[in-house]
């Protein structure tokens, strides 16, 4: 799996635990078997409930992306120890392997759905590894208590690479799909691919969303961009004494305010790919 950021912010190391560091906990698929490709976002169920033992067992409190969004503007308190946990696509087994255990934890989360899928499998992954996507009538029966549904596109473009209006029209779907088959607001949104710009970002705002979740790979913290959320990629193997590490601040650097070279050169070549592409 490859998730970036687009002109997002840079890693910087956090100083221990701070109150304004946050981190923001990013999944794909839960299950005992991970076909393909599948291995490097899949979490065995075993895994994850380690996972939330960690957060639980240490103390933490977890807020959805918009609760999260709300304290950040002082409209709630943030609690001392913050986290998030969010889930990326849509898949189904979010609601056979994942969603028993965060109930038993009560850990709730924010699950970021690509909605042309919604129903079928995820058309964008390579052949061995489109999984089952929910149903809508699945969607609809989420606890709201547990689980705030947010957008991540409707086809899981990169956003950054198509023109305007079709990205605009990616962003504004998404949210009219997702709300058509639950009957509730859809509040916040996740770049797919973590793909993003000052112009995907100012769309994402003008079609109503709260504020949006990037990647990054860091912690985020109060010199976030709301419509810029870093998050942690979680790996299938991370050890709960390292979750715990990250939790807490120790080992992960936290955003910052210049992208990496290393990120901007594969930005450059993904947008160059991507107008190559659209001249043939």
């Amino acid at each position: 799996m490859t998730e970036t950021d687009g002109d997002g912010p840079a890693p910087r190391r956090a100083r221990g635990p701070a109150r304004d560091v946050v981190p923001i906990l990013m999944y794909h698929s839960v299950g005992d078997r991970a076909p393909g490709s599948t291995r490097a976002w899949t979490h065995s169920p075993a895994v994850l409930r380690s996972h939330l033992g960690v957060v639980t067992g240490e103390g933490y409190e977890p807020l959805t992306v918009s609760e999260y969004l709300a304290a950040r503007r002082g409209a709630r308190p943030l609690p001392e120890r913050a986290v998030v946990v969010t889930f990326d696509d849509g898949y189904r087994d979010f609601a056979t392997e994942a969603l028993g255990l965060l109930a038993a934890a009560r850990v709730p989360v924010t699950l970021y759905v690509t909605s042309a899928y919604i129903g079928g499998h995820a058309g964008w992954r390579r052949p061995d590894a489109r999984l089952p996507m929910l149903s809508a009538r699945e969607l609809a029966g989420l606890p709201a208590d547990l689980v705030e549904v947010g957008a991540h596109g409707h086809t899981h473009v990169k956003l950054d690479t198509v023109p305007v209006e079709a990205a605009r029209d990616e962003i504004r779907r998404s949210k009219a799909t997702l709300e058509d088959a639950m009957g509730r607001e859809v509040l916040t949104f996740a770049y797919p691919h973590g793909c993003h710009d000052a112009a995907v970002r100012r769309l994402v705002r003008e079609e109503g969303f709260a504020g949006a979740c990037a990647v990054g790979h860091a912690l985020s913290w109060s010199g976030d961009d709301d419509y810029a959320l870093a998050r942690v990629i979680v790996a299938p193997d991370l050890r709960p004494r390292d979750l715990s590490a990250v939790l807490r601040g120790v080992a992960l650097a936290r955003a910052g305010e210049r992208t990496p070279l290393r990120a901007r050169a594969w930005r450059l070549r993904s947008r160059l790919r991507a107008r190559l592409r659209t001249r043939r």
